[in-house]
């Protein structure tokens, strides 16, 4: 099941690789096939129905969220009052999770360069913790010391614990900035503050 699940989560990030990734399994099927390894035969084929059903619920969600369209019958039941949730609605309002966008919690005038590229934003919208992830293009110490200078020249406390880790301070705002040199990653997590 955790295959299953990382496929799923894949397509959901990524929708255009479930053709490929579907045509991968059926073509790893055929070579199992044709080798008599029947045991990697049912293996795959196992695994390519199942991405098919992952991909395919997704689809379903998605035709009867339309469904609910003016003029045409709603097969979902509406909460009091009608109209039920708007287009592209997420399932609950009260958490945050992007890959092209910055939580809406993230300090506005915290230092970044263009050196750090977003890979993904998540965390409560009104409380809880944020974490941030971003890659970085260049050496891991360098990126360190860019970040640190950029915190220093917007007024930012930068608290240096090791050379990997980071706290930036400044008004309430508390930001930890965690650093992976071999991994080129910057993961910045904002703690709630109650």
């Amino acid at each position: 099941m955790g295959i299953l699940g990382a496929i799923g989560e894949t397509t959901q990030s990524y929708p255009g690789v479930m053709p490929f990734m579907t045509l991968g399994l059926v073509a790893g099927t055929l070579w199992a096939y044709r080798r008599r390894r029947f045991w990697t035969m049912a293996g795959l084929l196992l695994l390519s129905c199942g991405t098919v059903l992952v991909h395919s619920s997704g689809l379903r969600a998605e035709a009867s969220a339309r469904l609910g369209a003016p003029g045409q019958a709603s097969l979902l039941p509406s909460p009091a009052g009608g109209g039920g949730p708007p287009h592209g609605a997420v399932s609950d309002p009260g958490y945050f999770s992007s890959t092209s966008r910055l939580h809406p919690r993230f300090p506005i005038d915290f230092p970044l360069s263009s050196t750090f590229i977003l890979e993904h934003s998540s965390g409560g919208m009104r409380q809880g913790a944020v974490t941030i992830r971003f890659r970085f293009r260049g050496e891991g110490a360098d990126a360190a010391r860019d970040l640190q200078d950029a915190g220093h020249r917007n007024g930012w406390n930068v608290e240096v614990l090791a050379p990997h880790r980071m706290i930036f301070r400044k008004g309430g705002h508390t930001v930890e900035a965690w650093l992976s040199f071999p991994g080129h990653a910057l993961v910045l997590d904002i703690p709630d503050p109650r």
